[in-house]
């Protein structure tokens, strides 16, 4: 069941990016963004990577590769897994107490129901410890993710802009920039 709720966690993740962003999505079930030794589905600007071994799957991991870097859309897609989780335990729940289906249903709706919310749970609280991505990176669970943009929303652009003048090599403008920023060396 563990699986089942990685893949709608991420697909929630997804959805949202697929809504909001006009460039492609990436999510990656069973791992924390490996290609290798996967399937690949590719659907127009949605492409997902399954990892052939459940037993060997870490989690899951949805990229937005998008220009695109409005800070409400980047809520909404962070908020986007958790959300799909919430509403398949909520559900899960309506099936339980309103239908009259077979033992073995009520069974399956149940898992889905505890796995759900735990997924819930988990990723909407706050994680300060980092993810360690397959290519080296960091990341962090939903929830501290949204907690860090809250933290550093006043100085977005700021950090956008400087992350733009840093992949465009032009380092001198970016000093400049930087220095131009009230009290720049307390400035998040």
């Amino acid at each position: 069941m563990r699986s089942l709720t990685v893949i709608i966690h991420e697909m929630g993740h997804a959805i949202v990016g697929l809504i909001l962003f006009k460039g492609p999505i990436h999510v990656y079930i069973g791992s924390y963004g490996e290609s290798d030794g996967g399937i690949n589905l590719k659907l127009s600007r949605l492409t997902i990577t399954f990892k052939y071994k459940i037993h060997y799957w870490r989690g899951g991991l949805c990229i937005a590769h998008t220009p695109t870097k409005s800070l409400v859309k980047l809520y909404l897609f962070t908020i986007g897994g958790p959300l799909a989780s919430l509403i398949v335990a909520i559900t899960s729940l309506l099936i339980l107490i309103y239908s009259d289906l077979h033992g073995a249903i009520k069974l399956g709706a149940l898992t889905l129901l505890i796995s759900s919310f735990m997924d819930f749970i988990q990723n909407i609280s706050p994680n300060p410890n980092p993810i360690k991505l397959d290519n080296g990176n960091m990341s962090y669970n939903d929830g501290q993710t949204l907690l860090l943009y809250r933290e550093f929303k006043g100085a977005y652009n700021d950090i956008l802009k400087l992350t733009q003048l840093y992949e465009e090599n032009k380092i001198d403008e970016g000093i400049k920039h930087f220095e131009s920023l009230n009290e720049p060396e307390k400035n998040k």
